[in-house]
């Protein structure tokens, strides 16, 4: 979470704006999940697309063919 949204957040509390507070709560925890699920994407995509995979895939593919 940025430091800037968690001083926030501390500061509407301390402060008493609680709808402040809670609007500021939602969008760290909306930063936060956005940022998992792309780097859940990436994950993905890299275990998808790696070269290593490829090279493996092509070999299974050679091997089947010499059966």
């Amino acid at each position: 979470m940025s430091q800037v949204i968690l001083n926030k957040l501390v500061d509407d509390i301390l402060d008493g704006n609680n709808l402040d507070a809670e609007q500021t709560f939602e969008d760290a925890i909306s930063i936060k999940i956005t940022d998992a699920l792309n780097q859940r994407k990436a994950d993905i995509a890299q275990s998808i697309y790696s070269p290593q995979d490829q090279e493996e895939s092509e070999e299974q593919e050679t091997e089947d063919e010499d059966e």
